[in-house]
């Protein structure tokens, strides 16, 4: 159809591109709803290694999800299981009383100068969480009141910490953290060619894996269809 020509012209325009886009970008996703079909992964590769899950995602992200992207026939790659990073902001009692400053007059003036976005949460009434991505200098100088001529600042009733969030799940093989990599395929592809190639390419990137971290094949669809395709084979003799 049209559509799909259009749809597979894109995605070699999208590979083309790739390349030469900033680090850290992710490979981006071409998604339809006019066929009506649902996408479902070839292949998932669980990454285990004894460091943070965001360090963890980090890697994959500038080592091995741009290059599995890169791959005739592969559609998208998608990350999943790492606990994010944010800042915290916490709170110091004593200087709140000493200034009269109330915990809402803190979050009023963080979301009349960030914007509410940046707050994803708090903290047990001594904090707040705030994305990873806010300037700490440009939170601290934020002014909250007058007191006896005086600007208080977020930073004098506050500290900021840069942490993991808990996680609401922990993933772990052998007491490793993991996350897990999808391969998402172009529509029509030849699934089992595809397969075939996506882990020819993990291969030769876990030659340069740093030491500790370990990738495995949680799925692989393409096992399924060659069983399917023998049997019938078999019938058919």
């Amino acid at each position: 159809t049209n559509m799909e020509s259009a749809r597979f012209e894109l995605a070699t325009l999208i590979r083309q591109i790739y390349k030469g886009l900033p680090d850290g970008v992710t490979y981006p996703a071409i998604s339809t709803s006019s066929t009506g079909r649902e996408a479902k992964a070839i292949l998932t590769f669980t990454v285990n290694a004894d460091i943070p899950t965001q360090e963890i995602e980090t890697y994959c992200q500038d080592n091995i999800v741009k290059a599995l992207g890169l791959i005739d026939g592969v559609n998208s790659v998608d990350l999943t299981g790492a606990t994010p990073f944010f800042r915290e902001l916490a709170y110091d009692p004593q200087m709140l009383d000493a200034y009269g400053v109330s915990i809402n007059e803190v979050m009023e003036v963080i979301k009349s100068a960030m914007g509410e976005a940046k707050i994803v949460g708090s903290v047990s009434n001594v904090g707040i969480l705030l994305t990873n991505d806010i300037d700490p200098e440009r939170l601290e100088e934020i002014p909250i009141k007058s007191v006896n001529g005086r600007v208080i600042r977020v930073g004098d009733i506050a500290t900021m910490s840069y942490k993991e969030k808990e996680p609401t799940v922990y993933s772990r093989i052998n007491g490793l953290n993991t996350i897990n990599i999808s391969i998402y395929p172009e529509p029509y592809v030849n699934t089992i060619d595809v397969c075939e190639r996506v882990k020819a390419k993990m291969n030769e990137l876990s030659l340069k894996f740093p030491d500790k971290f370990a990738v495995i094949i949680a799925y692989d669809t393409s096992i399924e269809l060659q069983d399917e395709i023998d049997k019938i084979i078999v019938r058919t003799v």
